[in-house]
């Protein structure tokens, strides 16, 4: 059986990043909520007060080609803060789940 367009259901960093490829997406962990919208530079996720955004593979894609290509933030009343950033999944993982 193949699936037809109806069948085919797109998450929200896919409608709003139509262009982000979704070899691109790293396995996101269960619980994190897809808060993806076009007025984000990238797909981003949450999970209690953290955004964690993820930007392209390649770098020259990126809105900041010398920028991580992960970062995880935190928006307070009047800013928001870079509570860490880095080229590896892994490690973003780790940071996030020993702030929840």
């Amino acid at each position: 059986m193949t699936e037809t367009a109806s069948e085919i259901i797109l998450r929200p960093y896919q409608i709003a990043f139509p262009d982000f490829p979704v070899e691109d997406c790293p396995d996101i962990p269960e619980g994190w909520i897809d808060v993806s919208d076009d007025s984000w530079m990238c797909p981003s996720w949450r999970v209690g007060r953290m955004t964690i955004c993820v930007d392209f593979a390649d770098p020259e894609r990126r809105e900041i080609p010398e920028g991580a290509r992960f970062f995880v933030i935190e928006e307070g009343p009047n800013e928001v803060v870079e509570l860490f950033a880095s080229d590896n999944w892994r490690e973003v993982r780790s940071f996030v789940a020993c702030r929840l």
